[in-house]
């Protein structure tokens, strides 16, 4: 049975702003109650803090911006930026190629979180468990604990899966041939 579509705005969301190489991306979190913006504003950047080594030092986390449920305005937040710690990888398509960790929450909602700048060379299966990598597993287990505080669309709390899949976006292929 297929999911009722919700509004984008159903829940207040952080939008995390990066920069990998010169392309500007975003990382969207959403807020659970009875959390604040200034809870999850911590939780996020304590969590892109203590997992830096995972993106490379051509990755900068710069910004941060808040949207109030039911409300499609953004505006700025207090961020202190975070740079990438890890060495990036040399192969050509990496500033097309994205990470994505991907969640579900009980009531059937799917969140995932695509970032890209991961300091993973490319991948025959284009997935990556936390098994092969203790400090990708440190993330995925740091996410898992947040989901009491950061969810879905639907305002509930997802299960990260423990992998990662690996991907190269269309738009940034295309972009970065011209």
């Amino acid at each position: 049975m297929p999911l009722t579509p919700l509004p984008e705005d159903n829940t207040a969301r952080l939008f995390v702003n990066y920069t990998h190489g010169t392309n500007e991306h975003e990382i969207q979190f959403r807020l659970l109650s009875p959390f604040t913006q200034s809870d999850l504003v911590g939780f996020v950047s304590n969590w892109i803090n203590n997992n830096k080594s995972l993106w490379g030092t051509d990755v900068n986390f710069h910004s941060a911006d808040w949207a109030a449920a039911g409300s499609s305005v953004r505006n700025p937040v207090s961020w202190t930026p975070i740079v990438g710690t890890g060495t990036p990888p040399t192969f050509n398509t990496r500033f097309s190629r994205s990470g994505s960790f991907v969640g579900r929450s009980p009531d059937g909602r799917k969140v995932r979180l695509f970032i890209y700048g991961w300091v993973y060379a490319e991948d025959a299966t284009y997935r990556i468990y936390g098994s092969e990598d203790a400090l990708l597993q440190d993330a995925i287990d740091d996410l898992n604990a947040l989901t009491s505080r950061v969810g879905t669309i639907s305002g509930s709390a997802p299960i990260f899966k423990p992998y990662i899949n690996m991907r190269n976006n269309a738009y940034w292929q295309t972009e970065l041939r011209s």
